[in-house]
């Protein structure tokens, strides 16, 4: 359940920041996260969210990467 939520907050972070400004994408990606979470009833402590959206980002950044160097 976190890792889907961290991975549609992630994405919504990219779609509306761009690849700039990750301070404030983080921190849009937390409190979006803590609000869905929220609504479903669920808590967590913020620093396992953070893990959590940390590495959904890193997945996407391997992603990136592994789709450019196939366009090479």
């Amino acid at each position: 359940m976190l890792a889907g939520i961290a991975q549609t907050v992630v994405f919504a972070a990219e779609k509306i920041f761009g690849a700039k400004m990750g301070e404030d994408k983080l921190a849009y990606a937390l409190n979006l996260a803590k609000r869905l979470l929220e609504k479903k009833g669920l808590t967590f402590e913020e620093d396992v969210i953070r893990a959590a959206i940390e590495a959904q980002v890193e997945q996407l950044n391997l992603n990136q990467k592994a789709v450019e160097g196939a366009a090479e």
